[in-house]
């Protein structure tokens, strides 16, 4: 590893996707007992403080970390103090820019949650608002070490996050669940009505107490990477600059947009999906009960039917599928400051090999787990949620579709790394509108009907993706800059293909013996196994590749 703290790019994609995948690991671990706990309807109000979040999220967060790393990057020889003037700049704007939105987001929590149909979860959105906060002021500092191509302390501000997540926001919850049963129970709870009625207002203070340890979770990887900084020896050197303010809004706000464009799809979710659930009950209830027939809990009547649905949906599926996109994110990110210094420089050739080093390990990561989701997409959720069955059986079709589907999102996310790096700001936004556009069309037609529901977000998800890569793709290679070459991402889709096949088979050999948690561990391990033999055997691994990651050294002539 290179001095200071400085990785090359395969370096620092390896750093961010493997802390990604620890993060999300930990994010799973939070996930399943807080589904234990809250159940379909509860997680809805936990799910919707999130989608609420998400375009805001994006607006403030998402855009200025990636200005910050592209203004770094293309600064680091200005002079010693040149990124901390920047750094500084960004954490002046983020100040202003994080506190009003979060005032905004708990002033208008109620109209927020009565907009996307589930205005129950107001509270759940109360708590999550100060994240908004303390996330814009970490992106500015995460921005900074990732120009400087140090991914260390964004890794670790990361899982120390997830961490403290999963530690206070399962204990808010299990805490005031047990209380707040306990209070019912005794004839003490403060809100008085029917037993369901009670019951979901537990339910509903319980997801609002879980969220408030996600809030609280920022706070400490804010703190954390803040004290990073002040350790590198320059805290305090840097000054606000107008010019360079001016800066970060030009880049940042092209970046923003499609940023909150490539969280389209959950926008569109948010705001179609549950009232076209509520249509397609109305317009056929009984029709989606003999579907789901044994999967519906008795105490879920018709008007919390479409929140059983999407809590579901989204307290189960969305999670697991999720995971493709979030680890191959890291490797997109890491890229943007070498791929912006290339194109700076008009060196085709480094560029090329940046571009297709970036697409090689997307795809190695991307190819077998979005497959591996395919494959065993009902047997992982038995796995991961055994409290949770009439859920699992609800999504699991869903969640099957959504496997290919997270392919497509992780690649159309390295399409917009790059072409945000190259200068080329417009193109995904562009793509993403349009194929926002696509899937707000496909779920008002296939949602809204009662012999489809839930699982119409599949399929409009399918296409909003397919024609986002393929947009993308056209555009880069219209612009005439060099590609990765095809080879990249055939060798680990065809090891993928097998790797699969091989899990599949040796489940089925075992499964009559030794049950479905067994038989899919052994599977996959089985699975994983051959894929990185094959990886090997063909090639795409070589022991260059790993010096590299390694010591920095390019054993490669």
């Amino acid at each position: 590893m290179a001095r200071g703290g400085k990785q090359t790019v395969l370096q620092g994609a390896i750093i961010l996707t493997a802390s990604t995948m620890v993060v999300k690991g930990i994010g799973a671990l939070f996930k399943i007992p807080l589904a234990n706990i809250l159940g379909g309807v509860g997680m809805s109000y936990f799910v919707s403080a999130y989608d609420v979040l998400i375009p805001i999220y994006s607006m403030t967060v998402t855009g200025m970390g990636v200005a910050v790393s592209r203004m770094v990057s293309e600064r680091s020889g200005y002079g010693s103090t040149a990124a901390e003037d920047i750094l500084k700049t960004a954490k002046t704007l983020f100040w202003g820019i994080g506190l009003a939105a979060s005032l905004l987001l708990f002033c208008f929590a109620k109209p927020l949650t009565a907009v996307i149909g589930n205005p129950t979860a107001y509270l759940s959105v109360c708590c999550i608002a100060p994240s908004v906060l303390f996330s814009c002021l970490s992106s500015a500092y995460r921005g900074y070490f990732q120009g400087k191509h140090n991914m260390l302390p964004t890794a670790r501000s990361q899982i120390l996050e997830a961490l403290v997540k999963l530690v206070f926001g399962i204990s808010f919850a299990w805490i005031l669940c047990q209380k707040l049963t306990e209070s019912a129970a005794a004839g003490t709870f403060p809100w008085q009505g029917t037993p369901q009625q009670v019951q979901l207002k537990i339910l509903q203070l319980s997801a609002a107490g879980a969220v408030l340890g996600v809030s609280f979770s920022t706070l400490c990887g804010l703190l954390f990477i803040r004290r990073q900084y002040r350790s590198n020896g320059f805290a305090g050197a840097g000054r606000f600059s107008r010019k360079d303010a001016k800066t970060l809004w030009r880049i940042a706000l092209p970046i923003a947009l499609t940023s909150l464009s490539a969280n389209l799809t959950t926008v569109i979710d948010l705001s179609s999906v549950m009232n076209c659930l509520k249509s397609a009950v109305g317009q056929g209830e009984e029709k989606i009960l003999a579907m789901y027939a044994g999967c519906i809990p008795p105490e879920v009547t018709a008007s919390v039917l479409p929140e059983y649905l999407y809590g579901s949906y989204s307290g189960l599926a969305v999670s697991i599928f999720n995971l493709v996109p979030a680890i191959t994110a890291g490797i997109g990110m890491s890229a943007i400051p070498a791929i912006a210094g290339y194109c700076a420089a008009g060196d085709d050739l480094c560029l090329q090999r940046s571009v297709e080093s970036v697409m090689a390990t997307t795809a190695a990561a991307a190819f077998p787990l979005g497959l591996g989701i395919f494959t065993f997409a009902k047997e992982i959720l038995t796995f991961l949620y055994p409290s949770q069955q009439m859920e699992a059986a609800i999504v699991a079709p869903t969640l099957r579709m959504m496997g290919l589907v997270s392919i497509l999102i992780a690649f159309s996310g390295i399409f917009n790394n790059v072409l945000q790096a190259s200068g080329m700001e417009k193109t995904p936004l562009a793509a993403l509108l349009i194929g926002g556009l696509l899937k707000m069309l496909t779920n008002f037609i296939l949602v809204s009907r009662p012999e489809v529901n839930i699982h119409g977000v599949a399929y409009g998800s399918l296409i909003c993706y397919s024609f986002i890569v393929i947009f993308c793709a056209v555009k880069w290679f219209g612009s005439g800059r060099p590609f990765a070459r095809a080879v990249v991402l055939l060798k680990p889709l065809l090891a993928s293909v097998l790797c699969c096949s091989t899990a599949r088979s040796i489940y089925w050999l075992l499964y009559d013996v030794a049950g479905n948690t067994v038989s899919l561990l052994i599977g996959i391990a089985a699975g994983g196994f051959v894929y990185i033999g094959l990886l090997f055997w063909t090639k795409f691994i070589k022991s260059a590749e790993i010096s590299l990651v390694f010591s920095g050294k390019n054993r490669r002539k």
